[in-house]
């Protein structure tokens, strides 16, 4: 029977049937190719994007009663996302740090109010989320009242919004 199957099939009929199993055998390949990319780009994706001014650094004197730092977080992926929002390298040499205060609002809506603001490092938001392809607008206000009794000597608070995928 293959001496049948050789008499049938020519030389030249051999060659075009293996560059026809080639090609086929090059799609497959490209076809994986290109789905195992998809998915490295999926996973590898710039998730939370940030417009925070001076790379999230601010400043508040308390010569001023209120001061509001604005920013912003997008989720420019498909998925929802979970972020940490933080206060970092904190500077706060407040004799009564219980006179400065802040409310926290995320999109119009206060999350924190009144609280005592930190003297050191700690998280304001831990696993909050983010909804595909949404743009959180974060304010943070800071508010100073001089107690009785309270120096009136000028301080400056300083720190950093640090934003963090969880």
């Amino acid at each position: 029977m293959s001496k049948n199957l050789k008499k049938i099939i020519r030389p030249i009929d051999q060659l075009k049937i293996i560059a026809l199993c080639l090609i086929a055998l090059l799609i497959i390949l490209s076809i994986i190719a290109v789905t195992k990319k998809e998915k490295t780009d999926d996973s590898q994706e710039k998730v939370l994007n940030t417009e925070i001014a001076q790379n999230g650094e601010f400043v508040f004197e308390t010569t001023e009663k209120s001061k509001t730092f604005t920013f912003k977080i997008i989720n420019d992926s498909k998925n929802v996302k979970n972020y940490n929002l933080g206060l970092t390298h904190l500077s706060n040499a407040l004799e009564n740090f219980s006179s400065l205060t802040y409310d926290l609002w995320i999109n119009d809506t206060e999350e924190i109010y009144n609280e005592i603001f930190p003297k050191e490092d700690m998280l304001l938001l831990d696993g909050a989320s983010i909804d595909a392809n949404k743009t959180l607008e974060i304010k943070l206000v800071l508010k100073y009242e001089i107690r009785e009794g309270e120096s009136k000597e000028i301080q400056t608070i300083r720190g950093k919004i640090n934003i963090e995928e969880d």
